[in-house]
């Protein structure tokens, strides 16, 4: 397993960070991950033989998240 760690741009709320998971959790490959609201970054577990790490990169609203993504709508 291989670990990697990038920073997220345009999280308003932690409600945008759950965002960020589960759109890493919804790779194939990835074992785990967490993304901190507070850290602006994000943690990945992932297997390199079924996905790379420019596609979780990749996989990470940019160049940031959009208001209409969050569920909150007033952050």
């Amino acid at each position: 397993m291989n670990h990697l760690r990038f920073k997220v741009q345009g999280m308003r709320c932690a409600a945008c960070a759950h965002v960020v998971e589960t759109a890493l959790r919804s790779l194939a490959g990835v074992v785990d991950c967490e993304v901190h609201f507070a850290a602006a970054q994000a943690r990945v577990t992932y297997d390199p033989q079924r996905v790379s790490w420019s596609i979780c990169k990749g996989r990470s609203p940019k160049p940031a998240i959009r208001q209409s993504d969050c569920p909150k709508r007033d952050c």
